[in-house]
């Protein structure tokens, strides 16, 4: 693939990869999509964004995915990132330096905290949460890193509206449908 310069989108979904795909030293500098969900990776190799300057969207769900390494923060034009279905159990702080992202799908992974670096993502619309262990005295973290989110104009954090759905799980709840003030742990 290094040899794709102007490559723009790369679609590899259901594929059964074990591994990223291979990019090159140099990267792909043009790529501005990368969509490799439905496959079998576990892990993203150190550096593997440096190269991928323009990417915008990084579509990464339903892998087994145990950390997102490969330094994110680099990806600076990254706006939709989706690694909902994997088996992370925290984010990296450099995900923080992710500017322009305005979407982030999080659902269905391990994750019982997040790094207060979020709180500098001032740009996110959309964030979903949603059956991950939050709670306990991790749940006053959240809500602390979220509440600076002043842009975000949908987030889950909990079940479908189902009362029974929502035991023990984190919902933030939001004035004006934009910014969180308050959080509350529904016990079981």
């Amino acid at each position: 693939l290094e040899h794709m310069a102007r490559l723009r989108s790369l679609n590899l979904s259901g594929n059964n990869l074990q591994e990223m795909p291979a990019i090159g030293v140099a990267g792909l500098p043009c790529l501005e999509a990368l969509e490799v969900h439905k496959n079998r990776i576990s892990e993203v190799p150190e550096g593997y964004f440096r190269g991928l300057g323009a990417l915008q969207r990084l579509v990464l769900a339903r892998n087994n995915l145990k950390a997102l390494g490969g330094g994110i923060g680099a990806c600076k034009q990254l706006q939709s990132l989706q690694l909902e279905e994997n088996e992370l159990a925290s984010l990296p702080a450099e995900l923080g330096r992710c500017g322009k992202l305005r979407v982030l799908f999080l659902h269905s992974n391990q994750l019982a905290a997040l790094p207060a670096e979020l709180g500098q993502l001032g740009a996110l619309e959309r964030l979903n949460l949603q059956a991950n262990p939050l709670g306990g005295e991790s749940a006053a973290l959240v809500a602390s890193t979220l509440s600076v989110l002043t842009g975000l104009a949908g987030y889950v954090m909990a079940g479908q509206g189902d009362p029974d759905a929502l035991a023990g799980d984190l919902v933030l709840i939001a004035s004006n449908g934009c910014t969180p003030v308050a959080a509350v742990l529904v016990g079981r």
